[in-house]
């Protein structure tokens, strides 16, 4: 593993068959990595990381400071949220199919012996999906009909940055596998702040105003939504 090491912080370089060089700020800890091409020369990796040494800080004491509001149990990676509620994660090993269920306050995970950590993530994040799918639909039936909006198409997918996105031209909406972790209400308010881009493009004041028509708490949605961080 390489690393470079800026004022004191120590970031991670991974090599990738990609074009561009990316560069991620971890939630809770800090961390920083860079993702940059195999032929990319250690040198011009440095230098990109220094022009980017002020936003690197900024958001390194923002999701600090975020990491101090997000209950402990949250930050356990032993634990998974269903929902706003918390599971103890357990492993199964059983030579059938996988599968996952709830019981008891355990998220137990089925599993076949030997299965890798990578193929785990795979059925964990299947799971969510499905989940996922299960609640949409009946909270884009009924906001579709109060709103007076019609959606083309849903894609559900795990995504770094955003919980939802709307194409307000095709109009088709992305929301986040990871919203399944979170309260229902939660879902319904990214359900209703991305039907409304299909009545208004820009979060300008008309758009405050059609989420408070329609949803008067959105704001305090948001803000229990954006308590947890997108792992």
């Amino acid at each position: 593993m390489e690393t470079i090491e800026l004022d004191g912080i120590l970031i991670e370089v991974v090599r990738k068959r990609i074009r561009n060089i990316y560069l991620r700020v971890y939630s809770p800890t800090g961390d920083v990595k860079i993702s940059a091409p195999v032929r990319m020369s250690l040198s011009n990796i440095r230098s990109f990381a220094v022009s980017k040494i002020d936003w690197i800080k900024k958001h390194q004491q923002k999701v600090r400071e975020l990491a101090d509001t997000v209950p402990v149990e949250y930050l356990n990676k032993n634990n998974y949220f269903v929902w706003g509620e918390c599971y103890k994660l357990e492993v199964i090993e059983k030579d059938t199919i996988p599968k996952i269920f709830l019981e008891d306050g355990s998220f137990i995970l089925q599993i076949r012996p030997a299965t890798s950590e990578e193929k785990r993530e795979i059925i964990i994040e299947e799971w969510y999906k499905g989940q996922l799918n299960a609640a949409l639909a009946p909270l884009i039936e009924k906001w579709e009909e109060i709103m007076g909006v019609k959606v083309s198409r849903i894609f559900i997918k795990r995504m770094k940055s955003k919980w939802g996105s709307c194409n307000y031209i095709a109009k088709n909406i992305r929301f986040n596998t990871e919203l399944a972790k979170r309260p229902l209400k939660c879902l319904e308010y990214v359900v209703v702040h991305e039907l409304a881009h299909l009545l208004e493009r820009s979060h300008n004041d008309r758009f405050k105003a059609i989420m408070s028509k329609f949803l008067p708490d959105w704001q305090s949605c948001r803000d229990e939504l954006n308590r947890f961080p997108i792992r």
